[in-house]
């Protein structure tokens, strides 16, 4: 299989996927990541109270 249907059937998978669910739903990656976010900000937010 070359890498060009590779990537096509990944696309039209990923579409029907999301024409499947009822409600979209952010992929993991996103949701890891303002996590991280969140989680970095309480670090800052808990370091500054600390300095005071």
């Amino acid at each position: 299989m070359t890498l060009r249907k590779i990537a096509e059937i990944r696309f039209l998978t990923g579409i029907l996927r999301e024409s499947v669910r009822p409600f979209p739903i952010a992929p993991l990656r996103t949701v890891l990541r303002a996590r991280e976010r969140g989680d970095a900000r309480r670090v800052a937010s808990a370091a500054d109270l600390d300095a005071v």
